[in-house]
């Protein structure tokens, strides 16, 4: 079974030199991301479920737009006991006094008692707590795990976000359980995959530990406070950015959430999206309190929005919305916003004394519609059917939470028509978008569009006639004196200007580059210096001119003074399936001219484990084989291996993992 839903959510892509995961190499890692910047919007992507920070637009000094946005997921669950059996009420209902409970088939249990059915959230960030609930498979919380200690050390600085250009590189295709049972699918593969972004990000992340870690499944200086029990989901998150103009000024967030039980259904499910906006101009370190949000109801519209109140002067001028779409299906939309400090509660869930709350479980409450404290909890959403309008009176720091679920079961109709399931081993998948606009007309313009570009999938027209923004790809040195740059522009502008500056300087200086070139080596610079590189695009020269910026990337010349002695840089590529790889692991070495050198692979000791080829390396491309055996012809054993070209005093590596030999 498999529900489609879509919840949009607008973020940005970042500029990537070379095609690979981004590695965190702390030890103890939890927050791997990558950053968007393909479009206009600016926003953090992580391996965990949250999204902080968003800037737009990213080639001005833009706006903050965001702190922090973060998925919620609610469910029941049957309770079971530690050796799997499901547990029943001996008294219904329970209270705080008598809550006695008896496994299935156990002495006192009947086919009459009630099934123990947990109402239960799983967050990315509580909001008013540092809390996160959905953590990448590798984290700190099983960093002390002795049964997972050496995939811990292979896989946590890989188990990241894979930033992926027009569908390369690949990330590993989910499954549960994993079949490698290393649960890192962030590992970039040979080959593309489809998907309708640009820019690409991908990764993983749980509310429980795959490797059957016990305790608590959060993390943050709050988790004390907390009882987390799992929904047992795992979330495979892609995002996804554009560089034309008609869709720049928005970021879609794909989740596709998996029941891993084998035997429980997810019943109820609501899908939630938290925002916390703290909008202004980012020389404005006060931002927090002086933000306004709201709400738009109806067809092409449901979208929460947020601004800056008095707009930092004219500093801050954006709005931020905030859509959840589901084509194809119906379901029921709230929005609730709260005071700092006020937010929902689940901290034991599983209790049945909660004191002066009418519930143990303030998220599930309020991701369903209902509110469980009138003098904390307001809709941002309007209640009344004929108000589709609302927006805050006063400035606050705001922070709010959208959320959609199907019909909702009551004590007069148990069973209603239309309840969002997720049977064992079933996926449902949604989209989330945050979205940009000069004011609330221009966001009610964007809310449409982006129905119609979701309900035609993603159908990017014809782009040959659309203003794009320049995507840079990379940036390498070339020689002492030069530097080669790579960019993708789905249209021909008039004309590129390339612009490069030394690292940290103001000015620019600027090349004209023809409309239809996409690589360009620019000379004339200083040997063993790094400098800043931009590209603009020129759209229509003259009184409707329109020029568009990429991203900036930086790159260092190669340090040698004589251009006749320099060596360019050698790119070198894995052209293996997959990176991991088994038996033999294929490398390409690309050179710009001939030159001697040798190429070989150490162990991350730094021990050379066999030399592939030594002398000439012809101009153009040679392909390499390594079989996984070291000099003596010995298998090597699995782990993380450096590929390294060394020539005329340079170097440059690429890191390749070997998995256990079938």
């Amino acid at each position: 079974m498999r529900i489609t839903l879509a919840l949009l959510l607008t973020l940005t892509c970042a500029a990537m030199s070379g095609l690979t995961a981004e590695a965190d190499t702390g030890e103890l890692r939890i927050l791997g991301g990558a950053v968007h910047v393909a479009g206009k919007m600016k926003l953090d992507t992580g391996n965990f479920g949250c999204n902080p920070d968003l800037v737009y637009p990213t080639s001005l000094d833009g706006e903050d737009l965001l702190y922090i946005s973060a998925p919620w997921v609610s469910a029941k669950r049957y309770r079971r006991n530690a050796a799997g059996m499901q547990l029943y009420w001996l008294t219904y209902p329970p209270t705080a006094q008598n809550n006695g409970m008896v496994a299935q088939g156990d002495s006192g249990w009947n086919p009459s008692l009630v099934a123990v059915l947990d109402t239960l959230t799983s967050i990315g960030f509580d909001g008013d707590l540092d809390l996160y609930e959905l953590l990448p498979a590798y984290n700190p919380l099983v960093a002390g795990n002795a049964a997972v200690a050496d995939l811990y050390a292979q896989y946590s600085p890989m188990d990241t976000v894979l930033k992926s250009i027009l569908g390369e590189p690949a990330p590993r295709e989910f499954a549960y359980p994993d079949p490698l049972g290393t649960y890192c699918f962030t590992q970039p593969q040979a080959g593309g995959f489809a998907t309708p972004g640009l820019e690409t990000h991908s990764s993983y992340y749980y509310d429980f530990c795959p490797f059957e870690t016990l305790g608590d499944r959060d993390w943050g200086t709050s988790r004390s406070q907390n009882s987390h029990y799992p929904l047992g989901i795992a979330v495979h998150q892609e995002s996804y950015a554009w560089s034309p103009l008609p869709v720049a000024d928005f970021v879609v967030i794909k989740r596709t959430i998996y029941n891993t039980s084998a035997v429980d259904t997810l019943y109820d499910i609501a899908l939630g999206s938290y925002v916390d906006a703290d909008m202004g101009a980012q020389t404005n370190q006060a931002n927090a309190n002086d933000d306004v949000s709201g709400y738009v109801k109806g067809a092409g519209y449901e979208f929460a929005y947020s601004y800056d109140f008095d707009g930092d002067e004219g500093a801050a001028p954006y709005y931020l919305g905030n859509k959840i779409l589901v084509p194809g299906l119906t379901g029921n939309r709230f929005c609730w916003y709260w005071n700092i400090g006020d937010g929902p509660d689940d901290y034991h869930p599983l209790s049945l004394d909660y004191g002066s709350h009418q519930t143990p479980n303030e998220k599930y409450w309020l991701m369903t519609g209902r509110n469980p404290g009138v003098y904390a909890f307001a809709p941002l959403r309007p209640l009344e059917p004929d108000v589709l309008e609302y927006e805050q009176p006063n400035p606050r720091d705001t922070r709010y939470m959208s959320s959609l679920c199907g019909s909702v079961p009551s004590a007069g109709n148990p069973n209603p028509a239309g309840r969002w399931n997720l049977a064992p081993g079933a996926s449902l998948t949604y989209y989330s978008v945050l979205f940009a606009g000069s004011d609330l007309n221009d966001l009610k313009l964007r809310s449409q569009a982006l129905e119609t570009f979701i309900a035609g999938n993603f159908d990017l027209g014809n782009t040959a006639t659309q203003p794009c923004i320049p995507y840079l790809i990379s940036s390498n040195a070339h020689s002492a004196q030069s530097v080669e740059v790579a960019w993708h522009s789905y249209s021909d502008p008039d004309h590129f200007l390339l612009r490069h500056r030394l690292d940290g300087t103001s000015d620019w200086t600027e090349t004209q580059v023809t409309g239809s070139e996409r690589e360009y080596i620019l000379g004339g610079l200083q040997g063993g210096t790094a400098y800043d590189f931009q590209m603009a695009a020129v759209y229509d020269p003259g009184a409707n001119e329109t020029v568009l910026e990429s991203e900036i990337l930086h790159c260092a010349t190669t340090s040698s003074a004589n251009d006749d002695a320099t060596v360019p840089a050698l790119n070198l590529t894995l052209k293996s399936w997959p990176n991991p790889f088994t038996a033999e692991s294929w490398i390409r070495v690309e050179a710009w001219r001939e030159l001697n050198g040798e190429v070989s692979v150490f162990n991350l000791r730094g021990q050379k484990v066999k030399s592939l080829h030594r002398g000439t390396i012809p101009k153009g491309s040679m392909d390499l084989v390594w079989d996984g055996r070291d000099a003596a012809g010995l298998r090597v054993g699995p782990g993380i291996y450096l590929v390294r070209a060394d020539w005329d005093g340079s170097q440059i590596l690429i890191k390749i993992l070997k998995t256990v030999d079938n």
